[in-house]
Parts: structure tokens; C-alpha cells; sequence
């Protein structure tokens, strides 16, 4: 397992979130709509989702999903599968 991680961070460029990603991630939050009956555990997924998002849109990176909340964010490009 740790030698096809370290092929595949050999082969790839990680992106971290940076200052600049902060404003795109305000972005994409704002226009996400959180259900008030939504558990916390689903919740810290989708938080989470976002801030991938954030960074495709940041980076002008396609995001591969099959989450259909994701259609709403303007200025992100999906790919599907």
C-alpha cells in the first residue's frame, strides 16, 4: 500500500488550500443551502466537499462527481463518470 501511495504522489501535485482559496470557499458556501434537518456527520462531509470545490474552481480544475449538490456551484466544471 505505501509503495503505490508514494507512485502516486510521485505522479501527481497535491493542492492545499491557501489564503487565497479561503475566498473561493466563501463562495461556493454561500451558494449551498444546508437542509436544517441534516445530520452533523452529513454536514462535515459536504463542508468538506466544498473546499475541494473550492480549490477546482481556484486551480480551474473539473471536479469528478456523482453528487448532483455540487451542479449548483457557479463556476465549477463536473465531470461525471
Amino acid at each position: 500500500m505505501a509503495e503505490r501511495l508514494d507512485r502516486l504522489l510521485r505522479a501527481v501535485t497535491p493542492l492545499l488550500p491557501d489564503l487565497d482559496t479561503v475566498e473561493y470557499y466563501a463562495n461556493v458556501r454561500m451558494q449551498i443551502a444546508f437542509p436544517s434537518n441534516m445530520s452533523r456527520r452529513r454536514e462535515s462531509h459536504l463542508l468538506n466537499d466544498l473546499w475541494i470545490a473550492a480549490l477546482c474552481i481556484q486551480h480551474g480544475l473539473p471536479l469528478l462527481t456523482t453528487d448532483r449538490d455540487f451542479e449548483r456551484i457557479e463556476g465549477l466544471s463536473i465531470l461525471r463518470e
